[in-house]
């Protein structure tokens, strides 16, 4: 071989080596990214409750991965998931806003209202009712300025209707700590907090947990169950399993507690052996699951 092939053929391979080696470190370099961001529960020890809190990292949509969470949550009847509100590795509660509610839970005109409103003014601080970390500081169609708490019991909670938004996304809070202002944008007539609970971006009632009128959980853990989200429909779509109780008080009557606990006078009464025109005593406790 003469030389200047011997040349040609030299600079040949060190360009074809060379544009096989860039090409490899530009595959490695500009990998796509996931969707969402892992990042590990803050807990000492590890927890049931880890994937629940890790997975489905969204910062732009509220309810996720919406046919796998119906599937898990309504399809099997055997769907049973203990969450801890308060203890060590979940941290605390704090009511969000200590106002009247004027809204509940449940069916209103032709949709169904996924949460409860709190009276309140306009730049009336709202608080974080549970340790977490925010997914969602924005502004959400008809949810106006709205911020999403993930918590380390995997719940979700949602504040809605905000006129300034106080936290980032991936922001880490305390309950109590301030998450925005109250206000009256996105479909909103008059400032209120919607507020709500949901689990696997699932919403269910937040009266199953707190107590608006005492400000106060019903109890450190709630059993869920498919009957929890028996508003979808399927199989959860008849009572839930874990009888629950309301303690009477006065102005109380079937009307206002069956609005409240998201079901009918006539299953109260079928309930409670009662009917629709017994007199409730203040302080008797009264069946409504």
């Amino acid at each position: 071989m003469n030389r200047p092939v011997f040349k040609l053929f030299v600079t040949l391979l060190i360009g074809f080596a060379t544009i096989f080696l860039f090409s490899r470190l530009t595959a490695q370099t500009f990998e796509p990214q996931s969707q969402f961001i892992e990042f590990q529960y803050p807990g000492a020890e590890p927890n049931p409750a880890d994937s629940l809190y890790e997975g489905m990292w969204f910062h732009h949509q509220i309810r996720y991965d919406w046919r796998d969470s119906v599937r898990q949550v309504i399809i099997d009847s055997t769907f049973r998931q203990m969450i801890p509100l308060k203890g060590i590795d979940v941290g605390t509660f704090v009511p969000p806003f200590q106002g009247r509610v004027t809204s509940r839970f449940g069916p209103r005109r032709y949709r169904h209202h996924n949460g409860i409103d709190i009276a309140l003014n306009t730049g009336d601080t709202v608080v974080a009712a549970f340790d977490g970390k925010v997914r969602i500081a924005a502004f959400y169609s008809g949810y106006g300025h709205t911020v999403v708490l993930r918590h380390y019991n995997g719940l979700e909670t949602l504040y809605a209707h905000f006129s300034r938004i106080l936290v980032d996304t991936n922001q880490t809070v305390k309950a109590g700590e301030p998450i925005g202002l109250g206000g009256n944008t996105g479909r909103s007539f008059g400032s209120h907090l919607h507020f709500e609970t949901r689990y696997l971006g699932l919403a269910f009632n937040p009266e199953w947990l707190i107590d608006f009128d005492e400000n106060r959980l019903h109890s450190d853990t709630v059993m869920l169950t498919a009957g929890h989200f028996r508003h979808l429909g399927g199989v959860g779509s008849g009572s839930v399993a874990a009888a629950s109780y309301h303690r009477i008080r006065p102005g109380d009557n079937l009307t206002v507690i069956a609005r409240r606990y998201g079901t009918t006078v006539n299953r109260l009464c079928q309930l409670n052996n009662i009917s629709r025109t017994t007199t409730l005593q203040v302080g008797r406790t009264l069946r409504v699951r």
